[in-house]
C-alpha cells in the first residue's frame, strides 16, 4: 500500500490519570498524561510522558510501538547480529520482558498515530521486519506478553509490513514490483500460524485492479483494528484512501479531491479522523485547503470542500515537519468529542472547519508552522505541535493558556485515550 514510511511522526495525547493540578484555572483542570515522540525522526528519538498541567517530565522512553491501551511500550535494538526486543512499562519504565533474535530486525515504521506498528489490535503478537536484504525479506513474529518467538518468516522478493490482522493470525504485507523509488506495490497477505503466503493478491474490490502506486502519508485503525485507512500521495492520480478490511482480506480505494496533486511536499498534510460512531471518516489537508467526508458503510466519498491552501505552497510545505524531509506529515487532523470541529495542521496556523458544511471557520496560530493538533481528553484545550514547542490553546476562544518546553523536538500529534 505504500513505499516504506521512514520513522513516523507523532505526539500522542493519551488519558492517563496525572498527580499535580496547576493552580493556573486555563491549565489545572487536565488529569491526563502527554506522550510525546521527542527528536528528529531517527531511531534514536524519545516518547516523552509529561504532566498535562504543566508540561514536567514523568518518564523517558525509547522509541517504539505503543500498545493499544498505552500501558506498554515494545522496543527494538539491532546490532550487527542480534536484535534485543523489550517491553516497558509506560508508567514506570520498568522492563517486563525481553528477548534477543538473531540477526538484524526492526519495528515496522509504519502504524497506528505515527509510531511503529508492529502489534496485533487484542495485544497479543508483535511482528518485526528484518533489516532490507537483496533479493529476501524477514519477519519475526512474536508472542507480545513474553516475547517468545512464534514464527520467523523468509520471503524471496520485496516486502514490508503493512498492518496486522485484529487476532494477528494474518499478516498483511505490501509487495513491491520495481526496484526503482515509483512505489509501485500490490497487497499480499501471509497465514502466520501457517508460514504461508496466500496464493491469491488482494484487489481493489470495485475495479479489481491489484497493482497501486503512492506513498503513504497518514494512518489510522477503526475502533476494533478490523479495518485500516491508509492515505496514499500519487502525484499523477491525485491522493486515494486504500480501505482494507483486515478480516475477510477485501480493499477499495476511495479517491480523495486531486486539486493540488503536483505538490508533494503539500501532501503530506492530509490527516484522518474517525467518527465515535465509525460511520463517518474525515480526511483533511489544509495546506491544500481540502477536506472530504467519507461513509464508510457505504465506502465512498460523501462531501467534499475546498477553502483554500495555506500560503505559498513550495516554501512553506516543503519545510513545514522542520527539516524531517522523509517523514510523512501523521496525526495532522483531530476530531472534537462532540463530533462538529475538526481542527487540521497547515504550514500557515491551525485549520478550525465545521463538519457540518466542511468549510473554514478560522485559522488559529497563523504564521506558523504547525504539523499536528490533539484535543485533551475533557474537550476543552487544543494540544498544538508548532514551532519546537506543545502549544495550548483554550478551545472555545483559540487563546494561548501555555507552552510546554519540556520536549527539544516535538512533532506530529494525535489523540489517543487510555482508561486509568
Amino acid at each position: 500500500m505504500s513505499a516504506r514510511l521512514t520513522a513516523a511522526l507523532a505526539t500522542l495525547i493519551l488519558s492517563l490519570t496525572a498527580c499535580g493540578a496547576d493552580d493556573d484555572p486555563g491549565m489545572s483542570a487536565v488529569d491526563e498524561l502527554l506522550a510525546v515522540r521527542d527528536g528528529s525522526g531517527s531511531r534514536a528519538d524519545q516518547i516523552l510522558t509529561m504532566n498535562a498541567s504543566d508540561g514536567a517530565v514523568q518518564q523517558e522512553l525509547p522509541i517504539g510501538t505503543p500498545s493499544f491501551d498505552w500501558s506498554v511500550v515494545y522496543t527494538a535494538t539491532a546490532g550487527a547480529e542480534r536484535t534485543t526486543v523489550r517491553s516497558l512499562s509506560v508508567r514506570t519504565g520498568e522492563e517486563l520482558a525481553s528477548t534477543d533474535l538473531d540477526g538484524s530486525y526492526r519495528l515496522p515504521p509504519v502504524g497506528p498515530g505515527g509510531l511503529p506498528g508492529g502489534l496485533s489490535h487484542d495485544g497479543r503478537r508483535l511482528v518485526l521486519e528484518g533489516e532490507p536484504e537483496p533479493g529476501a525479506s524477514r519477519f519475526a513474529v512474536l508472542d507480545a506478553a513474553s516475547l517468545d518467538p512464534i514464527a520467523d518468516v523468509v520471503l524471496p522478493g520485496s516486502f514490508v509490513y503493512d498492518v496486522l490482522s485484529p487476532d494477528g493470525s494474518v499478516l498483511y504485507l505490501l509487495e513491491y514490483l520495481e526496484s526503482d523509488d515509483s512505489g509501485r506495490y500490490q497487497v499480499r497477505a501471509l497465514d502466520v500460524d501457517l508460514g504461508r503466503l496466500r496464493q491469491e493478491v488482494v484487489v481493489d474490490k470495485v475495479t479489481l485492479q491489484s497493482a497501486m502506486e503512492g506513498h503513504a502519508v497518514a494512518q489510522l485503525l477503526d475502533g476494533d483494528g478490523r479495518i485500516s485507512y491508509t492515505v496514499y500521495h500519487n502525484d499523477h492520480h491525485g491522493p486515494f484512501i486504500h480501505a482494507l478490511n483486515t478480516t475477510d482480506g477485501t480493499a477499495i480505494c476511495i479517491d480523495l479531491p486531486k486539486a493540488g496533486r503536483e505538490h508533494h511536499a503539500a501532501g503530506r498534510y492530509w490527516g484522518l479522523a474517525l467518527s465515535a460512531d465509525g460511520e463517518t471518516l474525515f480526511a483533511a489537508n489544509a495546506a491544500l485547503g481540502l477536506a472530504a467526508a467519507i461513509d464508510t458503510g457505504g465506502e465512498k466519498v460523501v462531501r467534499t470542500s475546498s477553502f483554500g491552501t495555506a500560503g505559498p505552497l513550495g516554501g512553506a510545505a516543503a519545510t513545514a515537519d522542520g527539516g524531517h524531509k522523509a517523514a510523512p506529515m501523521l496525526g495532522a487532523a483531530s476530531l472534537s468529542p462532540d463530533g462538529r470541529t475538526l481542527y487540521a495542521a497547515s504550514p500557515d496556523g491551525l485549520a478550525v472547519i465545521d463538519v457540518g458544511s466542511l468549510e473554514l471557520s478560522e485559522r488559529l496560530m497563523a504564521g506558523t508552522t504547525v504539523s499536528s493538533v490533539a484535543v485533551s481528553t475533557d474537550a476543552d484545550r487544543l494540544y498544538v505541535a508548532a514551532g519546537g514547542l506543545i502549544s495550548v490553546l483554550d478551545r472555545t476562544s483559540g487563546e494561548r493558556l501555555g507552552e510546554f518546553v519540556e520536549a527539544s523536538q516535538p512533532y506530529g500529534m494525535v489523540s489517543l485515550t487510555r482508561e486509568s
